[in-house]
């Protein structure tokens, strides 16, 4: 089976982050923060296991909670729900686990993430889950799951037994299976591996890799105050 997905790192977007009109919204709004596109490459299913820390198949049971979050790039809406692990597949976890999305809505303000699926409270999906374990100046400290390459990453259970993605990929259960050779993924573990990579390699300098490690510990923040757009 394959899998389109975008070439990047399971992560959340990196927009810059649009404002509202000039003299202040007195109404909702909506900001697209990013857009599909029709060309996109394909990956296949090994390669979103082996980008995903948790495989499962989950029922979305808690409504969204929405807020903002700090990153280096710029301020942006994240929303997450709470869900019921009802069999892992790669990886371990607890019974319920919190899943987070860009995307949302705080106050007047509406982010829409095109590239994110809609999970919806009571349906069960098949989820390629990726748990930050680094900051990078984009993921906050906590215990929370974000989905493997968004829309691609996502299946919904059908009627029928099987899983099927918004892309119009079906899965069976004969594709459920972890590659040989597949360990559930650590984000802090693979940029570890590719600095010390690139080192090696003389593509960065000591002080560019010093900078690029003790990234992986500055952490994006959750605001207790709403932006004032």
């Amino acid at each position: 089976s394959e899998v389109p997905s975008t070439p990047s790192t399971p992560s959340a977007p990196r927009p810059t982050t649009p404002s509202a009109p000039a003299e202040g919204p007195e109404e909702p709004y909506t900001v697209y923060m990013d857009h599909e596109t029709g060309m996109m490459p394909k990956w296949t299913l090994h390669d979103t296991f082996a980008q995903s820390s948790l495989v499962a198949v989950c029922t979305i049971t808690g409504e969204e909670e929405s807020f903002y979050i700090q990153q280096d790039t710029g301020t942006r809406i994240y929303s997450q729900k709470t869900a019921v692990v009802e069999r892992v597949i790669l990886g371990e976890a607890p019974e319920i686990i919190t899943i987070r999305q860009p995307g949302g809505t705080v106050g007047l303000r509406t982010e829409v993430s095109e590239s994110q699926p809609t999970l919806r409270v009571g349906t069960t999906y098949l989820l390629f889950l990726m748990k930050p374990d680094a900051g990078m100046g984009r993921y906050t400290k906590g215990d929370y799951y974000m989905i493997v390459w968004g829309r691609n990453g996502s299946y919904e259970q059908m009627p029928q037994g099987h899983f099927a993605s918004t892309k119009g990929v079906k899965l069976e259960e004969a594709d459920l299976v972890v590659p040989e050779g597949v360990e559930p993924y650590s984000l802090r573990e693979d940029r570890l591996n590719k600095y010390a990579e690139q080192l090696s390699r003389g593509q960065i300098t000591r002080e560019a890799y010093d900078q690029k490690v003790a990234a992986l510990d500055r952490y994006a923040v959750i605001l207790e105050e709403n932006p004032d757009y």
